[in-house]
């Protein structure tokens, strides 16, 4: 069972909008994406393969694991 999932992070310069701006935080191993709006919420693909936020502590599910650095 070949299943391939893609999760497309767009980062643009700029006031944020309504709902916050997202940071991208480059770790090793892989990037933290918060908001600064709600620095406590962090993103993460629930178990659907939806895109979802939620607060508290990271964790695992706050962490996106990339092949490769995402070009600045």
């Amino acid at each position: 069972d070949e299943f391939s999932s893609y999760l497309h992070v767009v980062g643009k310069r700029g006031e944020p909008g309504k709902a916050g701006q997202f940071v991208i935080e480059e770790m090793p191993g892989y990037f933290l994406i918060s908001s600064k709006q709600w620095p406590e919420w962090f993103l993460f693909v629930d178990e659907m393969g939806r895109l979802r936020a939620e607060p508290g502590d990271p964790g695992s599910k706050g962490h996106f694991l990339l092949n490769r650095k995402i070009p600045q």
